[in-house]
C-alpha cells in the first residue's frame, strides 16, 4: 500500500519504526518503577515532560492514528477532568499542593494519549507487557538480594514489611503485582514459544512471591478479587487456571519461609531470615518456571479438538467452582458470616493499628482509613459541586482527625476523587471509565495472542483500580502510569483488527498540538526546576549560604503559588539564628498557604528566642487551632504558659525522630 499523504492521513500499517515511541515510553515505565516508584517531583516531573515529548512526536509527525469514538470520548472525559483538576486551584486552601495535584493528573493523561494514539507494529503489544514484567521481576527479585547483601537490610523495610523499591510497603505490592497479570496470562498462551512462557511463568511467581514479603493487606484482597476478573474476561479460563496453579502453587510452597520475615525483622533480627527468603524465592521462581515450560512443551505437542478442549474447560472450571463453593460451605459451618462481617466492621472503624504477630496479613482489618474517610467524605458533603481542591486533604484532616496520622491523602481513590473534585469531577472520571472500557472491549486484536494480552492489560488496570480503592496509590507515578497506559493501549486503533488509519498533519491538528504541548510543557517544566532549586537549598545552605538564597528566591519566582521554598527558608534561617530571616520567611509562607501549622509554629519559635513570649503563645495557639493533637504544639502551649521560652533544639529533634520512624 502506498504512504499515504501526511497531511490528510490515511489508511496503512504500522511499522518497525513506529515502534519506537512504546519502547522509550517502557524504559521510563521500568526506570519508575526502580526509583521509588515515581513517587518524588523530581522523578515525575521529568517523566511527564518526557512522556509529552513522545506525545509531541507522535502527533506532529503525523503518525497518530485515528481513535474509535469510545477512545475519543475517554481522552475527551480525561482531559475534561485534568481540566477541572486545575480550575480547582483558585478555589483551593493549598493552592501549591492543588497545582501539584493538577500537573500529576496532567501526565496521567498525557501517557493515556500517547498509548491511546501511537503506532502499534504486529507484536508490540505482547513484547511492551513481557518486557514490563519481566522487568519488574528482575526489580523484585535484585531488591531482595540488595537487602541481604546490605549492612542494614531493615533498612529495606517498614516495620517487617518489604518497601523498597517503592519506599512503601503497599505501593511495592502494587507495583509487583501490577506485573503479574500480564505475565500469567502470556505463560498460558499457546502461541508463545515454551522457552517464553516458562520464562514469564517465573516471572509471575517471582512477583507474587516478593509482593508476600510486603504483607500489604490490600493487595491480597484486591490480589483475590482480580483472579475472577482474570477469569472472566480472559479467554481459555483453563489456560488462566493452570497458570494460576503454577505461579501460586510455587509461592504456596515458599510461603512458610517468606512469611517468617516479618516477626523476625519486628523482633530485631534480619539477616538471616531476609536471605533465606531469596533463596527460596529463587527456587520457587526456577521451579515454576521449569514446570511451566515442560507443560507448554506438552501443550505443544498434544493438539485436542475444539470440542475436545471446550469439554476439558467445562470441566476444570466446574471444578473449581464446585471447590470454591465446598470451601465456601466449610468456612460458613465454622465461623458465622454475620458474625465475622460485624467483628470486620467493628475492626475496621475502631481506628488502630493492628496488633503485631506472625503476620501482618492475618491481623484484621485495623487502621485508620475509616477516619481517613470520614474526614474526607465529610468535606465533600460540605462541597459536593466542587470538593475542596485537588490534592488539598492534609490540612482538613490534621484538623478534623481522630487518629495521631497525618497522611497526606484519604487512602482511596474514590473518595480522593469525590472528596476533592466533587460531583463533576467524580462524572468526569466515572465517563473517562466507562469510555475507555467500551472502547477496550471493541478492540479485537489483530489474532488471538493480541487478544488476550489486551484484555491482559485491562486486568493489570483492574488490579491498580481495586488496589487504589482502598490505598493511596494514586500519587506513585511509577504505579499509575503503567496502569493508564494499559487502558490506553487497550483502546489503541492499531489493534482493532485491521490496518490503522492514521489522523495526519492537517494544519489545525499541528497548531493545536504544538500550542497545548508548549502549554503543558511550561506548567510541568516551571514547577520541577522550583522543586530542584528547593532540594538545592537544602542540601547545600551549610557549604553555600549565598547559593541557597538564591536557590530558594528562583524558586519562588518559578513556582509562586508553593510555600515550600519559604519553609525551607525559614528552617534554613532558624539554624543560622537569623531572627528576621525566620520571621520574613515563615511570613510569606502563610501568605500562600494559611493553612500552614508548620509556619505558625516556626513565627512562635522565633518570637520566643526573641523573649516576647506572649506573641509566641498567640502563634503557637494559631497552629493548634490547625492541628489540635499535634504532642508537640501541645508542650509548646504549655511551655509558654508557664512562662517557659520553647527550646528549638528539641523541637526540631522530636520531628527528626518522627521523620527517621517513618522513613526506617
Amino acid at each position: 500500500m502506498s504512504e499515504p499523504d501526511p497531511e490528510t492521513g490515511g489508511r496503512r500499517a504500522a511499522s518497525s519504526a513506529d515502534a519506537l515511541p512504546g519502547i522509550a515510553a517502557l524504559l521510563l515505565l521500568l526506570l519508575l518503577g526502580l526509583r521509588e516508584a515515581g513517587f518524588q517531583p523530581t522523578l515525575w516531573y521529568p517523566a511527564g515532560l518526557f512522556l509529552l515529548a513522545l506525545l509531541s512526536i507522535v502527533l506532529l509527525t503525523g503518525a497518530a492514528v485515528r481513535p474509535s469514538r469510545g477512545a475519543t470520548a475517554a481522552m475527551a472525559a480525561l482531559g475534561s477532568f485534568t481540566v477541572w483538576c486545575f480550575a480547582s486551584i483558585a478555589w483551593s486552601d493549598v493552592r501549591g499542593d492543588a497545582l501539584a495535584g493538577a500537573n500529576r493528573t496532567l501526565v496521567y493523561f498525557t501517557a493515556f494519549v500517547l498509548f491511546a494514539l501511537m503506532p502499534v507494529p504486529r507484536g508490540l503489544v505482547v513484547a511492551l507487557l513481557g518486557v514490563y514484567s519481566s522487568g519488574i521481576a528482575l526489580i523484585g527479585l535484585g531488591t531482595v538480594a540488595r537487602t541481604t547483601a546490605h549492612d542494614d537490610p531493615a533498612s529495606f523495610f517498614i516495620d517487617g514489611r518489604l518497601a523498597a523499591p517503592a519506599g512503601y510497603p503497599n505501593a511495592a505490592a502494587a507495583l509487583l503485582l501490577g506485573a503479574y497479570w500480564p505475565a500469567l496470562t502470556l505463560s498460558g498462551r499457546r502461541q508463545l514459544p515454551p522457552l517464553l512462557r516458562g520464562a514469564l511463568a517465573a516471572a509471575a511467581t517471582a512477583v507474587l512471591g516478593t509482593a508476600v514479603l510486603c504483607q500489604s493487606r490490600g493487595s491480597a484482597i484486591a490480589f483475590v478479587a482480580i483472579c475472577v476478573v482474570q477469569l472472566a474476561i480472559v479467554p481459555d479460563r483453563a489456560r488462566s487456571l493452570a497458570a494460576l496453579a503454577v505461579t501460586g502453587g510455587a509461592v504456596a510452597a515458599a510461603a512458610p519461609v517468606l512469611l517468617d520475615v516479618y516477626p523476625a525483622l519486628v523482633d530485631g533480627s534480619a539477616s538471616g531470615p531476609v536471605r533465606s527468603a531469596l533463596l527460596v524465592l529463587l527456587a520457587a521462581t526456577a521451579g515454576a518456571g521449569g514446570v511451566a515450560w515442560l507443560l507448554a512443551e506438552l501443550d505443544r505437542r498434544v493438539v485436542a479438538p475444539p470440542e475436545t478442549a471446550r469439554r476439558v474447560s467445562h470441566v476444570v472450571i466446574g471444578a473449581t467452582v464446585l471447590a470454591v463453593l465446598v470451601g465456601g460451605g466449610w468456612a460458613a459451618a465454622r465461623v458465622s458470616p454475620a458474625e465475622r462481617l460485624s467483628a470486620a466492621w467493628d475492626d475496621f472503624t475502631a481506628g488502630q493499628d493492628p496488633p503485631a504477630g506472625s503476620s501482618h496479613l492475618s491481623s484484621g482489618l485495623g487502621s485508620n482509613r475509616y477516619d481517613f474517610w470520614r474526614v474526607a467524605l465529610g468535606r465533600f458533603a460540605d462541597r459536593p459541586l466542587t470538593g475542596v481542591g485537588i490534592e488539598n486533604f492534609a490540612v482538613d484532616y490534621v484538623r478534623e482527625r481522630r487518629s495521631d496520622e497525618e497522611p497526606l491523602h484519604p487512602h482511596s481513590l474514590q473518595v480522593r476523587i469525590l472528596s476533592q473534585t466533587g460531583v463533576p469531577g467524580a462524572a468526569l472520571f466515572v465517563l473517562f471509565l466507562g469510555a475507555a472500557g467500551v472502547a477496550s472491549f471493541r478492540a479485537r486484536g489483530r489474532d488471538g495472542l493480541e487478544r488476550a494480552s489486551i484484555l491482559a492489560a485491562l486486568v493489570a488496570f483492574a488490579y491498580w483500580f481495586a488496589h487504589s480503592s482502598v490505598d493511596w496509590l494514586w500519587p506513585f507515578t511509577g504505579l499509575t502510569i503503567p496502569a493508564v497506559a494499559w487502558l490506553g493501549l487497550a483502546t489503541n486503533g492499531s489493534v482493532s483488527g485491521r490496518d490503522c488509519e492514521r489522523i495526519g498533519r492537517p494544519r489545525a491538528l499541528v497548531v493545536a498540538a504544538g500550542t497545548a504541548a508548549i502549554g503543558a510543557a511550561v506548567l510541568l517544566a516551571l514547577p520541577w526546576v522550583a522543586v530542584r532549586e528547593v532540594r538545592s537549598a537544602e542540601s547545600g545552605w551549610v557549604s553555600d549560604p549565598d547559593a541557597a538564597d538564591a536557590n530558594l528566591a528562583r524558586a519562588r519566582k518559578l513556582n509562586p503559588l508553593s510555600a515550600d521554598a519559604d519553609v525551607v527558608a525559614g528552617v534554613i534561617a532558624g539554624r543560622r539564628g537569623d531572627l528576621p530571616g525566620m520571621r520574613a520567611a515563615y511570613g510569606r509562607a502563610l501568605e500562600r498557604n494559611p493553612s500552614s501549622w508548620f509556619a505558625e509554629l516556626g513565627l512562635a519559635v522565633a518570637e520566643s528566642e526573641a523573649g516576647r513570649l506572649a506573641a509566641a503563645l498567640e502563634h503557637v495557639r494559631r497552629s493548634r487551632r490547625l492541628n489540635p493533637r499535634e504532642q508537640v504544639l501541645r508542650d509548646a502551649e504549655s511551655s509558654l504558659k508557664q512562662g517557659r521560652p520553647l527550646d528549638p533544639a528539641d523541637i526540631e529533634r522530636r520531628f527528626s525522630e518522627r521523620l527517621e520512624s517513618l522513613t526506617r
